[in-house]
């Protein structure tokens, strides 16, 4: 019996994973931007950057290009790595 349900538990991962892979690359992405601004909104770099805001846009990708200002890792690490 356990293994049966460790085959049922596997083949749903794996519809779900087959069903993100059929979404279109923008949506995709846009996925994995809302996934990551719910993961990191409580970081000190998240509510510097207001990602609670952004999660409440109606266009969260307009509002992160306008709210989060493009970087390299250089700076990053600097500003916020000796934060953690």
């Amino acid at each position: 019996m356990a293994i049966l349900g460790k085959l049922i538990k596997g083949g749903i991962r794996l519809r779900k994973q087959i069903s993100i892979q059929r979404k279109s690359p923008v949506e995709s992405q846009k996925h994995v931007l809302l996934k990551l601004l719910k993961s990191a909104k409580e970081t000190s770099f998240g509510r510097f950057n207001g990602f609670s805001e952004i999660l409440k846009s109606e266009n969260i990708i307009s509002e992160f290009q306008k709210r989060v200002p493009v970087t390299n890792y250089s700076s990053i690490f600097s500003q916020w790595w000796h934060r953690s």
